[in-house]
């Protein structure tokens, strides 16, 4: 089990992590690795997790990981393997969703409350997270709720990026699945936690469109009152999960339905180049 630490003591606004990988044995691949930020100095409050997107990058969430971590949280932050959309096999999104479950299980401690969150593809993995924990506190997201099948089957953007960065046809990919067929494996990944949650949306975001996820909205909040969503005017997709590292003060108090805490004078994170000095693999 992998706590808090609270031997060395160091600078209130620092955060120090690790990195880990994950790698199934049934899999042929590497599906997850995860950044471990640990609060030093200080007991922990509560273990978080943050999800990254589908084109996720090693820069992704850190301010918000680092941010988390000198308020006392330990935060695990996840990056998938893209392959597990591009191959076209849907059944692996669920597996996935399943295997970070374990992995975040078994490395945060027992009686310390536990929070998700995550961004883009990120926040339905984040999401599947919080529906297996009925005790969790409220979770944080952005960018995230779209029909998963639709976004694979008719999005022209999301389809052209896959091509563009990744030289992968989801049309190929995807070929004998249909969006029912898509719909109908996703299911239960497009069903929201039924414990309370904030969101973060953006008004000109290209991939999750307001005149499409406003409707899901509604129908989340008919049966869960205590989803909390902030629209960010003028805001893309990226610009929104920038917007989320930046502002994870703002997303926690709106959660928590709490005044946003002041932010600290100098919050200092760690320059990713320091990553393979901590590293680790369990």
């Amino acid at each position: 089990m992998l706590l808090c630490s609270s031997a060395a003591v160091v600078a209130p606004d620092r955060a120090s992590y690790t990195f880990v990988k994950m790698q199934k044995p049934t899999h042929m691949i590497e599906t997850f690795s995860a950044r471990v930020y640990e609060p030093q100095g200080q007991d922990c409050r509560e273990s978080d997790t943050l999800v990254k997107g589908f084109a996720g990058k090693p820069e992704d969430l850190h301010k918000a990981a680092t941010r988390l971590a000198t308020l006392g949280h330990r935060v695990l932050v996840y990056t998938h393997n893209p392959r597990i959309i591009l191959d076209g096999d849907p059944g692996a999104l669920p597996r996935l969703i399943t295997d970070v479950i374990d992995h975040f299980m078994e490395n945060t401690a027992d009686d310390l409350p536990r929070r998700y969150g995550g961004v883009s593809l990120g926040g339905a993995i984040a999401s599947g997270m919080q529906k297996a924990d009925p005790e969790a506190k409220p979770g944080l997201y952005a960018a995230t709720g779209i029909d998963l099948a639709e976004l694979v089957k008719r999005r022209y953007l999301f389809r052209a990026m896959a091509r563009i960065v990744h030289r992968a046809s989801l049309s190929e990919a995807f070929a004998n699945y249909s969006l029912e067929d898509l719909r109908a494996e996703w299911k239960e990944i497009q069903i929201p936690p039924s414990t309370p949650f904030a969101i973060a949306l953006g008004t000109r975001d290209l991939i999750i469109r307001p005149g499409r996820i406003e409707p899901t909205l509604a129908r989340w909040q008919k049966d869960n009152p205590d989803i909390e969503v902030k629209w960010l005017p003028g805001r893309g997709h990226n610009a929104t999960l920038k917007w989320y590292d930046d502002s994870i003060d703002t997303m926690l108090a709106l959660a928590e339905k709490i005044p946003t805490p002041e932010p600290l004078a100098a919050v200092a994170p760690l320059p990713l180049g320091s990553l393979a000095a901590d590293s680790q693999t369990i």
